[in-house]
């Protein structure tokens, strides 16, 4: 996600768990990364993807 400004989605994320927001996140990135650590309960997803990955990453995220 990029928003006006410096912030992007991880930034975003890192702001909601701060807030107290532990719901499990999925990032997607068109450059094949995040650069740094994910946020807890965060899942990767390098665009583009199929659906059967999106699939997967919420069923892994909602397992954990």
């Amino acid at each position: 996600m990029q928003m006006p400004g410096a912030m992007d989605g991880k930034e975003m994320l890192h702001h909601l768990r701060l807030d107290g927001c532990d719901l499990p996140a999925i990032l997607a990135s068109g450059i094949g990364y995040i650069p740094g650590d994910l946020p807890s309960r965060t899942k990767f997803l390098s665009k583009p993807y199929k659906r059967a990955h999106l699939v997967n990453r919420i069923q892994e995220s909602l397992a954990a």
